[in-house]
């Protein structure tokens, strides 16, 4: 069976959003063909206080955490932006990335068989390769309250090893069960949205923390502006802070906005 890498129309989408329970009121589907980023779209429309799922079916300027490219070339995976207006306080939103990562690992392991685990802060990775990554940003109000939020997920879907970087796979890659991507998008739209109105998302922090557990022990490279140096990933916080024992012993906290990880 072959994997699908026909372009994503609006009415396939809408199709497989209502499958999901999802209806158009709830939220606004817009699908393109070609985009520099869904994020930059979704910011674009903010202004019309409409929940909204913007679509690509390839980006051009494809980015992650710290200004790095994603490759987001035509029909090879998923590349969608959920822009939200959450209640939320900002110091709280880099939750936002820990829900839409269990939200897209139960998305693959819905309509792949894959299991991908979460590599803090915000990526899902299949042995010690990257499948998926995840982006938010959002706006602060006039008060002080977060205004908007965008949640950008790039899921490799399609591509084989011979065409990905070295650190990256796909789930074509890993043997996983074809499926439509326009599937694969309403199913982390499903997982997501009772996610971001849930009056308590304790339950789904500590479900992130339990898929982030094949990290515990690994020993990785913590990078900073102005320092790099090896460690042991002990674990990770209930404020979402990274906790690591550097070379010398010293056990260090890290924020997510300020740090990225690479596995030695």
């Amino acid at each position: 069976m072959k994997f699908d890498v026909q372009k994503i129309s609006r009415e396939e989408l809408c199709s497989y959003l209502k499958a999901a329970g999802i209806d158009e009121n709830e939220i606004r589907p817009l699908v393109f063909d070609t985009v520099d980023s869904t994020n930059t779209v979704a910011r674009g429309e903010a202004c019309k206080k409409i929940p909204t799922l913007v679509v690509a079916n390839a980006q051009t300027g494809g980015r992650g955490r710290l200004g790095r490219s994603f490759a987001c070339p035509d029909g090879a995976g998923v590349y969608m932006s959920l822009l939200i207006y959450p209640d939320f306080p900002p110091s709280e939103a880099s939750r936002l990335t820990c829900l839409a990562a269990v939200a897209t690992a139960r998305a693959i392991e819905k309509t792949s068989e894959l299991q991908p685990y979460v590599k803090w802060v915000n990526d899902l990775y299949v042995g010690n390769k990257k499948l998926c990554g995840i982006l938010t940003e959002g706006s602060v109000d006039a008060h002080g309250g977060l205004a908007y939020a965008v949640i950008g997920i790039g899921i490799n879907v399609h591509r084989t090893e011979g065409e990905l970087p070295e650190i990256a796979t796909s789930i074509e890659a890993e043997g996983g069960r074809p499926t439509k991507r326009a599937r694969l998008i309403a199913e982390v739209v499903a997982e997501l949205l009772p996610m971001l109105t849930a009056k308590n998302t304790e339950e789904y922090f500590r479900e992130y923390i339990e898929r982030a557990k094949p990290i515990i022990g690994k020993e990785v490279t913590v990078t900073r502006a102005d320092e790099s140096y090896p460690a042991t990933v002990l674990g990770i916080e209930q404020d979402g802070r990274l906790s690591v024992k550097d070379a010398d012993g010293k056990i260090r906290l890290l924020g997510s906005g300020e740090v990225s990880l690479s596995f030695i």
